[in-house]
């Protein structure tokens, strides 16, 4: 008898120690799970927000001061006067090569000075007031931070007018339905009107304070404008021949502009008696010295007037 209660008591403590084990494996297993699903709701966390800085970078920030009665805008566009490049060369983290790698932009916007002092010898404009080209890098990653949590190359181009930017979450592909695995955003479409500034209505009021009465043109420079462009190549001239009798004002409206990406701009009065194949530079008369901005759906309608003595 007591042989085999001790038995009974030996396959006892077996099962228990099975149903102990069993227990600690799913304990285990579900604590591995917590962890997992943290990890990675930490690498979604740190997608958004890199994302959220991209964008921010690309498109810029309003800032609470203004100038000039409008508030101060920066980013890429507003430097570059358009959208980063795909960069379609070397490695996936180069797609936005732009964003941080200065030694990328070739050209007249290359570096960060007052327009028409691009070149070596160019001689300064009087009261341009303006600067533009690169003056990142406008992001603080590293380049092997511009991906999204999971060490993907963020997704960057074009959809016919609209830009695109985008992580295909944990999976790394396209199309995921599981937890974390989704595009992200779901909508990878930034609409064009949230980096163009088209359908602004501008009313300038030009007062002619001389005793003279002077054709014009009046037009704008802006970031990426080319000074030494040829008149007739060139489409800133917003109204032509703008004559104002001596000591008069007259109030002009402007609805549209030579490129969507325009963040700021100034206002510029070109002589009309010059050859049509002579460059911008050659043509200017005056500048207005003050500089305007342009935020895209926050900017509808500028008043502006301006008070100076346009004609000589």
């Amino acid at each position: 008898m007591k042989g085999n209660n001790l038995e009974s008591r030996s396959a006892f403590t077996l099962i228990e120690m099975l149903l102990v084990l069993f227990i600690m494996g799913l304990v285990a297993s579900a604590t591995l799970m917590v962890f997992d699903s943290a990890d990675d709701e930490q690498r979604y966390r740190k997608t958004a927000d890199r994302l959220e800085i991209i964008k921010r970078s690309i498109l810029g920030t309003k800032r609470s001061t203004t100038l000039n009665s409008t508030p101060i805008i920066d980013g890429f566009i507003a430097d570059m006067g358009r959208l980063p490049i795909k960069y379609e060369g070397g490695e996936n983290h180069e797609f936005l090569k732009e964003l941080y790698d200065g030694a990328s932009i070739t050209g007249l916007l290359s570096s960060y000075v007052y327009i028409g002092s691009e070149q070596v010898g160019d001689v300064p404009i009087p009261n341009i007031s303006i600067m533009h080209g690169w003056r990142g890098p406008y992001l603080d990653f590293v380049e092997s931070e511009l991906r999204d949590g999971w060490g993907h190359v963020f997704q960057y181009g074009m959809v016919g007018s609209d830009m695109t930017l985008q992580s295909f979450g944990k999976d790394g592909s396209a199309g995921g339905t599981e937890n974390f695995e989704q595009d992200y955003p779901n909508q990878s479409v930034i609409e064009d009107s949230l980096y163009k500034t088209n359908d602004v209505s501008i009313s300038v009021t030009l007062k002619n304070n001389t005793l003279n009465s002077t054709a014009m043109h009046l037009g704008i420079i802006y970031p990426g404008i080319d000074i030494d462009d040829d008149f007739t190549d060139h489409n800133s001239v917003l109204k032509e021949d703008i004559s104002i009798d001596s000591n008069q004002e007259e109030t002009f409206t402007i609805s549209y502009f030579p490129t969507d990406f325009i963040r700021k701009f100034q206002f510029v009065f070109y002589n009309t008696d010059v050859e049509l194949v002579d460059s911008l530079r050659n043509r200017i008369n005056q500048l207005n010295p003050q500089v305007y901005y342009l935020v895209p759906q926050t900017t509808s309608a500028l008043t502006i007037q301006m008070d100076i003595n346009i004609w000589n």
